[in-house]
């Protein structure tokens, strides 16, 4: 256990920082490292108890004796270090974080780096990038002589010394950290530290000159005097500088990875510092699940909520595979890169087609949508137009006259000094605050069924409008672009999923079907969202066979979105009159009518003729409000 003046000590860090409102620690066996708790804003530490054992031998002895660490105070020295890394990557009062938040981390650092290693691995991936960060980030928490910087860092080194004590040699790329560490912010102790684990093979020794000289770090050098002599040595000011200016970073990241990623492995043995916490606890404490489940009642993420055995084979396939890619919760923010509002916030402000490459196809999509429909339901909703009047707050008191006050005003008691006898009070003064509700209805149905039309002409743009926009999705097949009918039927496709779960009515019991050459049917939320993006572009019909059951279920709501003709709609017409007679039903027609929309409006079922996308939007506001009971 740590003592009463360590915890003193990590006192004086938790006050350097503001991101931390609490800082735990624990003991662990393995390697050192932390957990961040992103909702409450805790970190946990970890710190194996018998780490002076694992690394104790000569070099260490004499590493501890030329850094003036005794022994009892090793794992001080770690765990102050750890937080002074964890801190740093978030920034402090004196210093600005690398990366220091995630839309940085993108924007800087995975983006170029997956736009020149094209790595669809998101764990190896992120290991990559937190290799810079932390030599980045390193290089500003290290104090050298008189310069400035929070620690000597001893604990980063003992750490590496770790590593390599349990792999014997450093892989190539781990060497290439651990001698750029060293070139940045090491010492002559440091290097003699972890010397006996690096090879100095000449791919790494080429890889790095390069990494220095087209950086140009190479020839930041001042001049030092030794004795009658001038020596060029390096400018350790100016290059803690250059790294810390975030205009640099997306050009670093990029030189980075065309230099080093060719040594990365599968799977890279060593670990990086502050990156390995309790998995177990990080899984308990994270908070993130009571942030991810908000607008649309998903995570924005195709892991959350999604289920392969409620969706067709082929979409069972495209679920595991997004499930397979995630980031791990093992460093700072890997947690954070799955959250919905993260998502979001770096994907807003940029273009159709233009999402990060490291996000997976469905993942930039769900949100891409999810964000749009929140956007226009922000735009068109009209607030609610009945008022209730509700008490705000009770400000002071008086005694309670029992003529003119009733027994339900009564706040409390308390004890009158001068008469010495106890009284009732009431408030002095009652505030109200006048809200705007709707009222609910009470036959809001329980199950929802949409019919998707993915036939090639949705491609086309909608009949009134802007021209045809760029490809929303690049990276995928078949591909479809903004302000075509199949787009702007997404959009409202999403909006309806939003306020359909603000009513609660659109949760596990969601159902949809796409349909073209086939039609394909799934169940729950996440999996109707990519279902949804998984067009086909070909014919129109519909197979009953495949969803009548779904169809006939009592208390759904069933709608259609169709651009055209359907090749067997009158088997189809015949069966959406029919439950209409107990279901609640209606039909969009983008364009003019069709033969099946006409049927379905003789019969009397809605249909909603749409030109422009503005109209379809409406439509989706007065629907959902209707439903809501905010309109009749």
């Amino acid at each position: 256990m740590v003592n009463q003046r360590f915890q003193q000590a990590l006192g004086k860090i938790r006050e350097e920082q503001e991101f931390f409102r609490e800082i735990r620690l624990s003991e662990q066996s393995g390697s050192s490292g932390g957990s961040i708790d992103l909702l409450n804003h805790e970190l946990n530490i970890n710190y194996d108890p018998e780490f002076v054992k694992k690394i104790c031998d000569k070099d260490a002895e004499e590493f501890l004796k030329k850094k003036n660490i005794p022994k009892r105070e090793v794992l001080e020295t770690l765990v102050a270090d750890l937080l002074h890394h964890e801190i740093g990557h978030r920034g402090s009062r004196k210093y600005s974080g690398c990366p220091a938040d995630v839309k940085t981390l993108s924007e800087k650092f995975l983006d170029p780096i997956y736009e020149v290693t094209k790595i669809e691995n998101k764990n190896q991936l992120a290991y990559f990038a937190n290799m810079l960060t932390d030599i980045i980030n390193d290089t500003t928490i290290k104090r050298l002589d008189h310069e400035e910087g929070l620690s000597d860092y001893a604990g980063f080194y003992l750490f590496l010394k770790e590593q390599g004590v349990t792999a014997g040699k450093f892989s190539k790329l781990y060497e290439s950290f651990a001698r750029l560490s060293l070139y940045f912010n090491g010492d002559q102790n440091d290097k003699k530290l972890l010397e006996q684990y690096l090879s100095y093979d000449p791919e790494v020794n080429t890889a790095i000159r390069n990494f220095l000289e087209r950086t140009e770090i190479s020839q930041m050098k001042t001049v030092v005097h030794q004795g009658s002599k001038e020596i060029k040595v390096r400018n350790r000011p100016a290059i803690r500088e250059y790294l810390m200016d975030e205009k640099n970073w997306e050009k670093i990241s990029t030189i980075f990875a065309e230099e080093f990623f060719k040594f990365m492995e599968e799977q890279p043995k060593e670990r990086l510092f502050g990156s390995s916490g309790n998995q177990q606890q990080q899984d308990s404490s994270s908070g993130s699940q009571d942030t991810s489940q908000q607008q649309g009642g998903s995570s924005g993420n195709p892991s959350e909520n999604s289920d392969p055995e409620n969706a067709s084979e082929q979409l069972s396939e495209l679920i595991a595979k997004e499930l397979a890619n995630q980031f791990s919760n093992d460093n700072g923010f890997g947690r954070e890169l799955q959250q919905q509002d993260t998502l979001r916030k770096i994907i807003r402000g940029r273009k159709a087609g233009s999402g990060p490459g490291w996000m997976t196809n469905f993942e930039h999509l769900v949100n891409y949508y999810e964000l749009l429909a929140s956007d226009k339901l922000f735009e068109l909703t009209v607030p609610p137009q009945e008022g209730r009047s509700y008490p705000l707050v009770d400000l002071g008191q008086r005694t309670f006259d029992f003529e003119d006050d009733a027994p339900r005003d009564i706040r409390g008691i308390f004890f009158d000094r001068d008469s010495k006898s106890i009284e009732l009070y009431v408030a002095r003064h009652l505030y109200e605050i006048n809200v705007r509700v709707k009222k609910e209805r009470s036959d809001t149905p329980d199950i929802v069924f949409g019919l998707l039309d993915t036939s090639s002409s949705m491609l086309d743009q909608m009949p009134k409008g802007l021209r045809l926009g760029e490809a929303v999705n690049p990276k995928s097949y078949p591909q479809w672009k903004v302000n075509s009918k199949y787009h702007v039927s997404l959009i409202a496709y999403f909006m309806m999923v939003e306020r359909f779960s603000e009513l609660g009515i659109y949760e596990s019991d969601a159902y949809f079907a796409n349909f073209s050459y086939d039609t394909v049917l799934s169940k729950g939320l996440m999996n109707s969202k990519i279902e949804a993006l998984c067009p086909q572009f070909g014919g129109t019909m519909i197979d009953l066979n495949k969803i009548e059951k779904t169809l006939s279920k009592k208390g759904t709501l069933v709608f259609t979105i169709s651009d055209g003709e359907i090749g067997n709609e009158k088997n189809l017409s015949k069966k959406i009159i029919d439950i209409a007679e107990y279901n609640p039903c209606f039909h969009v027609q983008i364009g003019n009518h069709s033969s099946f929309s006409k049927k379905l409006e003789r019969s009397g079922v809605y249909v909603k003729l749409v030109q422009e996308e503005k109209d379809l939007y409406d439509f989706v506001i007065d629907l959902t409000e209707y439903l809501g009971g905010g309109k009749s």
